[in-house]
């Protein structure tokens, strides 16, 4: 409850709440929110100390909320065709070394990011004048006849003749993405329904130490309690944004690939040859993945879920499901407490699609 009563509430009835962190406070009403820092009073639903804990929140948008969509600024050119590698900063006669500032024609502002044409100059904000004097009210850019198009992969193309604008690098939608998203909720991500994600990961298998081996299998959603692994499809589709591939074994420790392991999955191959990074040392036992007489290199290891067959070493990975004999594993034995494959997307990710 939130009741004010009597006339113990002065500050003009706003009492002993007058601002951050003293918000709310239920005068003359002890059983009432007082969520505030002071008079012997801590955070809580009443005027008596917490027995537990309280907590104040803030709800942020959602991050494929158009309102929260980060700004893309694009690498621009140089107008001989060489990009910059890090501030935008752009000479038509030479190149900037430093600062954000473009000098034209021998027009040149000495401080703020604000671009000069013919000897016309804005005074304040990252602003760029046109012939006429006119300013554009965005980002700091380049007159239209001297910016060189940007490629998609980032590189420049510039015949001399170019006078189009730079594109921007595709990125992945954050509909494909787990980027932004809760832990403790399941997601609808590239068209995979129940999606786990974690810290921008997508969790595509799970095996525990109480999976019945016999019966262990696809399924049509994964959790971290619960055991299988998703149709080579749905993991296909999340693989879309993926950067890496990582392992996680609760006895072993995680171990993680870069894009060779996430092309594996979208092109229907294998980890065999895949080099592994992280925790190598492992927990309570170490992570290897040594092949000895391996059928055509591969062994068991035919895609996905096969991925990995540490052929003739018992010790080192299997992640591979053989019904009645292998479930995922960063050894060959049954047993071990849980191992899950998670796929980490992209760090950034655009509103389109959603």
């Amino acid at each position: 409850c939130f009741n004010k009563t009597g006339s113990g509430c002065n500050n003009g009835g706003k009492g002993l709440a007058t601002g951050w962190p003293n918000m709310i406070h239920s005068c003359n009403s002890p059983r009432c929110a007082h969520w505030l820092d002071g008079n012997g009073h801590v955070h809580g639903a009443t005027a008596f100390r917490p027995t537990a804990s309280t907590a104040t929140w803030l709800v942020m948008n959602i991050p494929f909320d158009s309102t929260c969509e980060a700004e893309i600024n694009p690498t621009l050119a140089d107008a001989d065709g060489t990009t910059g590698d890090a501030d935008p900063t752009i000479s038509s006669t030479g190149g900037g070394d430093a600062d954000p500032t473009v000098g034209l024609e021998g027009g040149a502002s000495d401080a703020d990011p604000t671009v000069g044409l013919e000897g016309s100059t804005s005074d304040a904000d990252p602003t760029v004048a046109d012939e006429g004097g006119a300013a554009t009210d965005a980002d700091p850019t380049v007159a239209e006849d001297s910016v060189p198009t940007l490629s998609q992969g980032g590189e420049t193309e510039d015949d001399g003749s170019s006078t189009t604008a730079p594109e921007v690098v595709t990125q992945c939608s954050c509909a494909d993405s787990c980027i932004g998203r809760l832990g403790n909720q399941t997601h609808t991500v590239a068209g995979v329904t129940n999606v786990v994600c974690r810290d921008g990961q997508a969790l595509i298998q799970n095996a525990l130490s109480t999976c019945d081996v016999a019966t262990y299998g696809e399924v049509s959603d994964v959790a971290a309690d619960t055991c299988g692994y998703l149709s080579e499809k749905n993991v296909q589709s999340l693989a879309r944004c993926g950067v890496k591939v990582i392992l996680e074994d609760a006895d072993a420790g995680m171990v993680e690939a870069g894009q060779d392991a996430v092309d594996a999955i979208v092109n229907g191959g294998v980890w065999q040859s895949v080099t592994w990074s992280g925790d190598l040392g492992g927990v309570d036992q170490p992570w290897c993945f040594t092949q000895t007489e391996c059928d055509n290199g591969v062994g068991l290891a035919t895609g996905w879920p096969n991925m990995i067959h540490s052929c003739g070493n018992p010790n080192c990975a299997h992640w591979i499901t053989i019904p009645g004999s292998f479930i995922h594993s960063a050894t060959s034995a049954d047993g071990r407490t849980r191992g899950s494959t998670w796929i980490q997307h992209a760090a950034e990710c655009t509103a389109q699609g959603n």
